[in-house]
């Protein structure tokens, strides 16, 4: 029997505008392709995902690597308030599920401390999670089998009753090597579809 419910972030609870915060400070398709190709290439991003860096020093350390992207990389890092797109309709379904069926709820999201608390500091269903286990927090990150072990023990939750959403197959991958179940969500479509269906 199913009773706790643990959530992704990214594309799971929030969707992102990873192309258009570029583009609103002016670089072309092209030009933001080459932008995040840099963030990414290397595993660079996991040094901020994991705790690595905050905020300030992740500036330092990709400007100090890629000083042509400079102003792009300041850019970006001081308005990450402009990335995350709501999904209101999740939110409320995923509050319903605490309030109507009882489930607990929680998140387990690779995710920088600092992003996370401005991505989330709108998300309507936050104050409905019973526990929250974010990357950039205890220095671990999914796929990980300790990320999921630490959530477990972190909740006392046993991993039977347990189901994990994540957008990627590798973490959910992660989370069946701990012995938690998961879904793959591959669409904010396909989410608002199972959560309805908890919701019966």
């Amino acid at each position: 029997m199913i009773k706790n419910l643990v959530f992704d972030m990214g594309d799971v609870l929030l969707s992102y505008r990873w192309m258009q915060i570029m583009y609103d400070h002016g670089l072309s398709e092209e030009e933001t392709n080459e932008f995040w190709d840099k963030f990414f290439k290397d595993g660079n991003w996991v040094y901020y995902d994991n705790g690595t860096y905050n905020t300030k020093e992740f500036e330092k350390f990709m400007s100090e690597k890629y000083p042509e992207q400079a102003e792009n990389i300041h850019y970006l890092l001081t308005n990450l308030d402009k990335m995350p797109v709501s999904r209101q309709e999740v939110w409320d379904r995923v509050s319903r599920l605490k309030k109507e069926k009882g489930y607990n709820l929680y998140i387990l999201s690779n995710y920088p401390q600092e992003m996370f608390e401005s991505h989330t500091a709108r998300v309507t269903c936050m104050k409905d999670m019973d526990g929250v286990v974010v990357s950039g927090a205890i220095h671990l990150t999914k796929p990980n089998k300790d990320i999921y072990e630490y959530l477990l023990n972190t909740y006392n939750l046993d991993p039977a009753e347990t189901i994990f959403f994540d957008d990627r197959i590798d973490n959910i991958e992660g989370a069946k090597a701990a012995g938690i179940d998961g879904v793959v969500i591959e669409s904010e479509e396909f989410l608002l579809s199972l959560l309805d269906d908890y919701l019966k």
